[in-house]
């Protein structure tokens, strides 16, 4: 399990935090970094959005 916040801040200035859990069996940590992971993770989700 991966776990990771994404800070981000509003238009107004006003921040934001939360946090994710990324479970994967993807194991090697040389070959699947967490933060590609990560990263990845959030390219999925942009995807699946804007397929909406």
């Amino acid at each position: 399990m991966i776990e990771y916040t994404v800070h981000t801040t509003g238009p107004d200035g006003t921040g934001t935090s939360e946090l994710f859990c990324l479970v994967t069996d993807l194991l090697d940590v040389e070959e699947w970094p967490a933060l590609d992971l990560a990263e990845a993770y959030r390219d999925r989700w942009t995807v699946e959005m804007s397929h909406r």
